[in-house]
């Protein structure tokens, strides 16, 4: 696989998400977040970081916050669940974040954001969820202390900070708890999800996130709704709802029925008379150059624009 430098002058925009609803137990998200940005603000490349903070943050603000920032590393820090991460409610009460629908947000996102840090209790299955799009996906397979977390993170932006790879910046976190509780297991809950096909590069200090190499493929995308004719390019490893999800977002495109139900849309292939599956990758459903698809809208009497 061909290896792709990035520029290591490059700004890297880190956003910060936190969240301790009133009817969670409290945690120090400031300590936390003073420990990122005081470990960022001292090491040598400091002025290849800007960091960006949205505390009390409710599920819009997690759209919101990565359309504004456009970010290269998302760090939330909060409450979580097997089920999801806990976010605020408008009264500040906590309301859960599934791992679908972080990864549908995330999806939106794939060619922005390199690297996504869950630091919250069992938030394995979410960073599994969103690794199917993110390159690096950090989580908690258990309960974590609070100042096991805060060591983590402490660990871990100390060593980008330094020019180190996500790799290796994970490997500082883990050795930053072990140095706190030496006496326990703690410093085996974090678990880093790599995307398939990441490689790592060697461009010397300065090295922050490494980026995969996309193999693209021009398409033609028919509208059944419209009749619009247009090409797209797109990765060959992308899956087919990222596709789905980037078509609907170009397009402007109803994702919600009058119900609030969710409107449901195929990709169909017009070339092979074949309905692309949505958990797969282009290539793994066989597409091909310059082949020809058909957006479909599934039909539903209470549905239809």
């Amino acid at each position: 696989m061909k290896i792709i430098k990035q520029n290591s002058n490059q700004v890297k925009r880190i956003i910060i998400l936190a969240a301790n609803p009133t009817t969670t137990p409290r945690l120090r998200l400031d300590a936390e977040v003073r420990e990122i940005d005081q470990g960022l603000q001292r090491s040598k490349l400091r002025e290849r970081f800007e960091i960006h903070m949205r505390l009390a943050v409710r599920i819009r603000d997690l759209r919101q916050a990565l359309l504004d920032v456009e970010p290269h590393i998302v760090h939330f820090t909060g409450h979580g669940s097997k089920d999801g991460l806990l976010v605020e409610d408008e009264l500040g009460m906590a309301v859960k974040v599934s791992p679908k629908a972080l990864s549908g947000l995330f999806a939106l996102f794939s060619n922005q954001v390199e690297c996504v840090v869950l630091s919250a209790c069992y938030s394995a299955p979410q960073a599994a969820a969103i690794g199917k799009h993110i390159d690096y996906v950090i989580g908690m397979k258990k309960e974590i202390k609070d100042k096991a977390a805060i060591e983590f993170s402490a660990g871990f932006y100390d060593a980008l900070g330094a020019g180190k790879s996500v790799e290796d910046a994970f490997e500082f976190g883990c050795n930053g708890i072990r140095f706190k509780f030496p006496d326990t297991p703690e410093h085996l809950i974090p678990v880093l999800k790599k995307r398939e096909g990441v490689e790592i590069l060697d461009s010397g200090p300065g090295l922050l996130i490494s980026r995969r190499e996309k193999e693209m493929v021009n398409i033609q995308v028919h509208l059944e709704r419209t009749g619009d004719i247009f090409d797209l390019q797109v990765s060959k490893d992308a899956r087919t709802s990222e596709v789905k999800n980037r078509l609907v977002g170009k397009l402007k495109l109803p994702q919600f029925c009058e119900d609030g139900q969710p409107v449901i849309y195929y990709l169909h292939s017009k070339t092979r008379e074949k309905t692309m599956d949505d958990d797969k990758t282009l290539r793994e459903n066989g597409i091909q150059s310059n082949e020809i698809f058909v957006f479909l809208q599934e039909i539903d009497e209470g549905c239809i624009f």
